[in-house]
């Protein structure tokens, strides 16, 4: 029996509905992960459903391992089947069993942001245009910008009227033919890049309808996370899979999407309730990590956004201190102002464990860590290269690909 009292009333309610498409608009701190891992254990121990028949989404490996270790700790069974992963890892496993349909073999390589680069410079070079003329990187976004919005060559009409996409008509585009040669050397490669494993994904669906009725027997149950970071194409993936039973829950915040820079929707959103007229829209409103002050000074800035669903976010916590903000002249009068706040904590008896600053780019850094050292004030940077884009990393892996793909 799955316990629901420590879930407030509307926590419980998006736990118990299940009877057809749900929305859920949960607010920053508002139990979000508890009442998504309380929802799969009522799904599994109440209503029965198998392990193999539940489908998890979510953006980040991080955010899928630790909801995984949480249902396993409160669930009763085996859920060695249980499918809490991302959409690139699902749409990778799905294309290395069904890989022939769409002209791959199952050991494809997955093309990492450098090679997709090192290959659009590639055929720059063989059409003779300059990287001075031409940035490879705006190739790049341009590809990407294309795959984030669910297109790819030979999509059918009927496809895009279903699924809302934009015209796609790029007879005058003079990147367009920069995007095919990507596509075909990618192709010949017996690779696919990262935008391509969901495009190879809604390609076969699309294309091969018997494929998509396997999933559709096999996924009774779809459960989003972070949904307003989804982009157009796992939009329209997420509509292939749940088109037939129609049991899917999303759970996002409109005010939280700050991604639309690499290709997140705020339409997707916006038009759920579109797509699924029957669906049930909950609001988690309820705040559990903050405190009343700065409830109240992010809900004023975030009640000018023009595009939301609207939510009332309300704690029960302390009033706690103000917010302060703080004009300065410049970047170096910043970090000096930083410093001097950070020596004047310290001196209050708070630890420099106990402290963070939060910068909004790396390249921000540099004027910051002056200002620390300056101050001999000691800090460590958090986060830096990602481990596999390490240089010694990289290379054994070209190696391994080369033995698995000699292609």
């Amino acid at each position: 029996m799955v316990d629901l009292s420590s879930l407030n009333p509307k926590q419980q309610d998006a736990v118990l509905y299940n009877e057809g498409p749900m929305m859920i608009l949960a607010g920053a701190g508002s139990g979000k992960t508890r009442t998504l891992v309380a929802k799969i254990q009522y799904l599994l121990d109440e209503i029965r459903l198998s392990p193999h028949q539940l489908l998890a989404v979510t953006f980040s490996n991080k955010a899928a391992r630790e909801m995984r270790e949480r249902v396993a700790l409160e669930v009763e069974m085996d859920i060695g089947a249980l499918n809490i992963t991302t959409f690139h890892s699902f749409c990778a496993r799905v294309l290395r069993s069904e890989a022939t349909y769409i002209g791959l073999s199952r050991n494809f390589t997955i093309y990492d942001d450098s090679e997709s680069l090192s290959l659009i410079k590639s055929i720059m070079g063989k059409r003779g245009i300059s990287t001075k003329e031409l940035s490879p990187q705006t190739v790049k976004y341009y590809i990407a910008d294309l795959k984030n919005q669910g297109y790819y060559p030979g999509v059918t009409e009927s496809a895009q009227e279903l699924y809302g996409r934009d015209e796609f008509d790029f007879s005058d585009d003079e990147l367009y033919p920069l995007y095919l040669d990507y596509e075909a050397e990618i192709s010949k490669s017996n690779a696919v890049d990262f935008g391509g494993l969901i495009i190879g994904v809604i390609k076969l669906f699309e294309k091969f309808p018997d494929v998509l009725e396997r999933y559709h027997r096999r996924f009774q149950y779809l459960l989003v996370d972070e949904y307003q970071d989804t982009n157009r194409a796992q939009f329209i993936l997420l509509n292939l899979i749940a088109s037939h039973l129609r049991k899917i829950c999303v759970v996002g915040d409109e005010d939280q999407s700050i991604y639309s820079w690499r290709g997140a929707d705020i339409r997707n959103i916006l038009d759920f309730e579109t797509k699924f007229p029957e669906s049930k829209l909950l609001k988690l409103e309820q705040n559990y990590r903050s405190s009343q002050n700065i409830i109240q000074a992010a809900s004023e800035v975030i009640s000018r956004n023009t595009h939301r669903k609207g939510k009332e976010m309300w704690t029960d916590n302390d009033e706690g201190e103000k917010v302060q903000i703080i004009e300065c002249r410049d970047d170096r009068a910043e970090s000096e102002f930083i410093a001097l706040k950070i020596q004047e904590l310290k001196r209050e008896g708070i630890s420099y464990d106990d402290m963070a600053v939060f910068y909004r780019s790396n390249a921000m850094s540099r004027q910051l860590e002056d200002g620390l050292r300056n101050r001999k004030i000691p800090y460590r940077i958090v986060a830096g290269i990602k481990f596999y884009e390490r240089k010694e990393i990289k290379d054994i892996l070209s190696y391994i690909r080369l033995v698995v793909n000699p292609k």
